[in-house]
């Protein structure tokens, strides 16, 4: 059977029509929105499923959580929540140059570009195969359209 993303996604909001605080089905739908560059509704489904993954034992799938959603909130115009995700990721060891990264591009929305280019220097010198250096399509490439794709 192939997967249609249109069934899924009415299936997954039946779902929350019945149990709406259901977190898996808002994460999955969070999937759907990121797939379809709808940033709003991703950081909506992100924010009401994710206190799921914050209890998972999985540091990858934990770190990968607070990422797309600091680059969520960055896009949406919360810098300090972005930073203060991006603080998580490097104070937990999880994912710190990519922590690096968002708390740099939190300091330039806030009008701090000496901070933004110490926080990517950081980051650099952490781990220079980060992949968010290579942005591609995603909400800090909508927020920051200049940056390099991958």
């Amino acid at each position: 059977a192939e997967h249609d993303p249109d069934r899924a996604e009415r299936h997954l909001r039946e779902v929350l029509r019945i149990e709406p605080d259901h977190p898996e089905a808002h994460l999955h739908l969070a999937f759907y929105a990121w797939e379809r560059c709808d940033w709003e509704s991703a950081l909506d489904h992100y924010r009401k499923g994710g206190h799921a993954l914050e209890k998972t034992p999985r540091q990858d799938v934990l770190a990968e959580y607070w990422l797309r959603l600091a680059e969520l909130e960055l896009a949406a115009g919360s810098p300090a929540a972005a930073h203060a995700l991006g603080k998580r990721l490097i104070d937990q060891g999880l994912r710190p140059a990519a922590g690096e990264i968002i708390c740099a591009f939190s300091r330039l929305v806030q009008g701090d570009d000496r901070a933004y280019g110490r926080g990517l220097e950081r980051a650099y010198s952490i781990d220079p195969f980060e992949p968010l250096f290579r942005q591609g399509p995603g909400p800090l490439a909508r927020a920051f359209p200049w940056l390099p794709a991958r």
